[in-house]
């Protein structure tokens, strides 16, 4: 098992199954999710174990995790900003999980997600965050063109 699977299954066991963690995920990207492939993310044995998922995103949002956790292990596992404007922050973390679903740019999600923590705390976005907004934007354009 690697960390990826691990962090999967913390996500699993605070929703409390696979079956409602794909109910939940499916609820919020608008499209049909099995509990299979919850299970195959958090539970194939085979040489290349999965290290990452278009689902990662929602997965966090439905289990209450940050995306940049679930996905890469960066602490902390909670996001500490999330009492500041938790309708804000969820709004901004559905709008980023339903992207990723849609396979757009990790990069971009993570970066989107970023720029919604500084939103939530009232303070302005610094540039780098903007700019790393629009030039994933613009070679996600390009890659699917």
């Amino acid at each position: 098992m690697n960390d990826f699977q691990a962090r999967i299954k913390i996500a699993v066991q605070r929703v409390g199954s696979q079956t409602q963690m794909a109910k939940l995920v499916s609820d919020l990207i608008g499209r049909e999710i099995k509990p299979q492939s919850i299970q195959k993310l958090a539970y194939t044995k085979c040489a290349k174990p999965s290290t990452g998922s278009s689902l990662t995103t929602a997965i966090a949002v439905v289990s209450g995790l940050r995306p940049e956790w679930l996905a890469l292990g960066q602490e902390p596992m909670d996001d500490p900003l999330a009492s500041l404007n938790p309708e804000l922050q969820r709004t901004f973390l559905m709008a980023a999980a339903r992207l990723a679903a849609k396979n757009v740019d990790d990069d971009l999600v993570l970066t989107m997600v970023g720029a919604m923590r500084s939103v939530a705390k009232s303070e302005p976005v610094p540039y780098e965050i903007s700019n790393n907004i629009a030039s994933t934007t613009q070679k996600q354009i390009k890659a699917t063109a």
